[in-house]
């Protein structure tokens, strides 16, 4: 006979134990105070999403938002991968201690998407140099397709 409800960490909880090949296993219900708060940052009341002027600060926003979401971390560490590791702007390794910005070729106020082909990462400073000097960037080809055709 199964009980369901069973003694774990001294608070009875909604649990079933398995037998499997390996051993048993206990699944249990999740509790909803076992659920971490996430608290949203608050949007400046005059930010523009289709203003040039607020497109740092919107890029600071969605990066922040973003940085726990699965998909997002995918779609960095597959952009750190085709650039072989590099900023898109110097050319320089990045690396975890600086971090990276993850800029939008054709920005978002212009129409741009938030599909890779229109992202790269490049250095805080590199990006700071891109917005303040005007400075274009395209993505980079990878290095080991750089091999492969030459």
């Amino acid at each position: 006979m199964i009980h369901y409800w069973q003694r774990i960490d001294d608070r009875d909880e909604f649990a079933a134990t398995v037998k499997t090949t390996e051993g048993s296993r206990t699944w249990k219900l999740l509790k909803l105070a076992d659920t971490e708060i996430v608290r949203h940052e608050k949007i400046k009341g005059e930010y523009n999403p289709f203003d040039p002027a607020w497109e740092v600060y919107g890029e600071k926003l969605r990066t922040k938002r973003m940085t726990k979401n699965m998909a997002y971390q995918y779609e960095t560490s597959m952009l750190f991968i085709k650039q072989d590791g590099r900023c898109a702007l110097c050319t320089e390794p990045l690396d975890f201690q600086s971090g990276w910005h993850d800029h939008h070729i054709v920005r978002k106020v212009d129409g741009g998407s938030d599909a890779m082909s229109n992202r790269v990462l490049l250095h805080p400073v590199c990006h700071t140099r891109l917005h303040a000097l005007g400075l274009t960037v395209v993505k980079p080809a990878s290095q080991r397709l750089r091999i492969l055709r030459g």
